[in-house]
């Protein structure tokens, strides 16, 4: 998946490098920990993901700085690094193209459907919103 944000980025006119060597940090932020296969830009990690696979599914998350929170201001992002902004939708397109391009997938919009809706709130009610769930860690 970095490949495609890599290649995404490159066409938007960033040139991230990837991280070959993890580098583990004190710092409990995710972004301060570099891992190999995550991207940076002057020295600051800038993509970071993670993926979980189980029963034949595949999750992948992660994130994409495009400019400094103020809620994690040591965090620099493609704007402070590069001094570009980029638009999400702008992002979102390159992102779409890089992925057709590497995978050979169709990407196609749906909404959920009525028994995905259905686990997903019965999910919230019994598991979700409960503070055994949400206070475990």
């Amino acid at each position: 998946m970095h490949a495609v944000i890599s290649d995404s980025l490159r066409e938007l006119g960033v040139s991230p490098e990837t991280i070959s060597k993890e580098q583990p940090a004190p710092n409990l932020l995710c972004f301060h920990h570099l891992t190999p296969g995550d991207l940076m830009l002057s020295r600051a990690k800038i993509v970071g993901s993670a993926q979980r696979k189980q029963r034949g599914c595949l999750l992948q998350h992660g994130s994409i700085l495009l400019a400094a929170s103020p809620h994690a201001p040591t965090l620099p992002g493609i704007l402070e690094l590069t001094g570009r902004t980029i638009a999400i939708p702008e992002l979102a397109s390159a992102l779409e193209k890089s992925f057709i391009a590497k995978t050979g997938w169709n990407l196609m919009a749906a909404d959920w459907t009525p028994g995905e809706l259905e686990h997903t709130e019965q999910l919230v009610r019994i598991k979700y919103s409960q503070s055994a769930w949400n206070q475990k860690r």
